[in-house]
């Protein structure tokens, strides 16, 4: 996750701090949707994160995919659109 990361709800003020994660099962993908076009992602774990929102503290469990630096990104930002699971691979 790196600082500039923030969940897709414009209400939502604060980053999200990463509590715990655990591994994803096979078969789970995030959609991710750009001016580039769309690619679906293997989840490869599930993050359960906390942040503040209309001053309340919050938790949500959210997908975590691979990122181009090699290291995991929250599926959260804008570009993120849904979750999908096919077990016998990328829908």
């Amino acid at each position: 996750m790196t600082a500039a990361t923030t969940l897709k709800t414009d209400n939502k003020i604060d980053e999200p701090h990463i509590l715990s994660i655990i591994p994803a099962p096979p078969g789970w993908f995030a959609l991710w949707r750009d001016n580039d076009g769309e690619a679906w992602e293997p989840v490869a774990c599930w993050a359960l994160v906390q942040y503040r929102w209309n001053n309340e503290s919050v938790r949500d469990v959210v997908a975590m995919t691979p990122d181009d630096g090699g290291g995991l990104a929250l599926a959260a930002e804008a570009a993120w659109r849904e979750l999908r699971y096919s077990p016998r691979g990328a829908p």
